[in-house]
């Protein structure tokens, strides 16, 4: 027979296999966390399951086209009193749609994630995505509640990598399941690419990125073997379009694409695929070979063996040291004699097959126990004590050295 639980509004959840979930997210612009969002929705809703959005960015057809239904431009960046209209209408949207579980994803959406899934009685589910979501800071509100309530008392904590799992233990008393980013992988491996085919660079194009970009450009124009062909858009687009203005004016060597939604689809035509994180996955189920380009510069083609060191830092270079022009040169004329050794589609098929990842994600948030923190209850109270002043909430000193009074006295009290 079901149990219910009583949440702090008066709503009951049913215990056992959600059928509704939420997913929290910041930001839902491009890039692999949004990718990773999509290929999880399209999944889980083949098995049954309903996935809703809600984010704090503008509507997006690539959310409307997987999610049963997406709430758009929810604002976190507030005063306190904002900030719990933001939480009102959250409930009201989970309450709405019968959400059985909140999955809640960085940033400021742990922060509203926390506080419904509190006052609602609803398991709570967290991932951390890289190094920059697990916060390592201690004088800030947000690293109150990251540190205090969400590592140790998510109903379930996932980190994509070891990286991050050793970091969110190095922050707080808790323990990560390791849910690694995940492509569909097909069944064979689709045929090799023609060496002379173009290569490509694929990811987002910011301030830490075009460092190890610029690297590949550079040995690309030294090199000149094959044509590089670039996809993205970020911050620092005008800045790479400034520099190949100036060291390939003609665009015979090196052309910046702009952004594709489906980069993944058109993999085949190319012969080597260079980036970091989501786009290598995807290289590798396609059986093009993986260059791993860190924010430093080129960290090298991948093998099985490297595919599995470089996972440990989820395929960022991190950890990796950056390898010199001539060991370049060497690795390339290796893929030339040997191409066999750098395709990774059975490597992909067996550690990153999207199918096995979230049928594992399934089988892990059945049964959750409802998320409840009273370093959440604490944090609730401030945001009422804040009143209607204007102070922006996450640069609030008050409530900041308020909330850490209550733990600290919490604490004192266990004592």
């Amino acid at each position: 027979m079901a149990r219910w639980q009583l949440g702090r509004t008066g709503i009951g959840r049913r215990r056992g296999q959600p059928k509704n979930i939420l997913v929290l997210t910041e930001h839902f612009t491009g890039g692999g966390l949004e990718t990773q969002l999509c290929t999880q929705a399209e999944y889980l809703t083949q098995q049954g399951l309903r996935l809703h959005l809600v984010t704090g960015s503008p509507f997006s057809q690539k959310a409307a086209d997987v999610y049963a239904s997406a709430f758009h431009d929810l604002p976190m960046q507030t005063t306190g009193q904002d900030f719990l209209e933001t939480i009102s209408r959250v409930e009201e949207y989970a309450l709405h749609h019968g959400i059985d579980v909140i999955h809640a994803h960085p940033f400021l959406s742990f922060a509203v994630g926390m506080v419904v899934a509190h006052r609602l009685g609803l398991p709570l589910v967290a991932t951390l995505h890289g190094p920059s979501s697990v916060s390592l800071a201690k004088d800030t509100i947000y690293d109150v509640l990251f540190r205090h309530a969400l590592l140790p008392g998510a109903s379930m904590l996932f980190a994509v990598s070891e990286e991050v799992r050793f970091l969110a233990q190095a922050v707080a008393p808790c323990s990560p399941v390791l849910l690694p980013n995940a492509v569909p992988v097909s069944a064979k491996p689709p045929q090799p690419p023609s060496a002379d085919l173009p290569w490509v660079w694929g990811g987002r194009i910011d301030h830490d990125k075009i460092v190890g970009l610029k690297s590949l450009i550079a040995e690309t124009l030294r090199l000149r073997r094959n044509v590089l062909h670039i996809f993205g858009d970020g911050p620092e687009r005008t800045a790479l379009q400034t520099h190949l203005e100036d060291v390939c004016p003609q665009a015979d060597w090196v052309v910046y694409k702009g952004w594709d939604d489906h980069l993944s689809d058109h993999l085949s035509s190319y012969s080597l695929v260079a980036g970091m994180g989501r786009v290598l996955l995807e290289a590798g189920a396609a059986s093009r070979p993986c260059l791993l380009v860190g924010y430093d510069g080129i960290k090298g083609l991948l093998t099985e063996s490297d595919m599995g060191k470089a996972a440990a830092w989820n395929f960022s270079g991190r950890g990796l040291r950056t390898i010199s022009p001539d060991e370049f040169k060497a690795q390339l004329q290796a893929l030339e004699q040997s191409p066999q050794q750098f395709l990774n589609h059975g490597w992909i098929k067996k550690y990153r097959s999207a199918n096995s990842v979230w049928n594992y994600y399934l089988n892990r948030i059945g049964d959750l126990e409802p998320f409840s923190s009273p370093v959440v209850e604490d944090f609730i109270g401030c945001l009422k004590y804040s009143g209607s002043i204007g102070t922006p909430l996450w640069g609030d000193w008050r409530v900041f050295v308020l909330l850490n009074n209550m733990i600290q006295m919490r604490n004192e009290r266990k004592q």
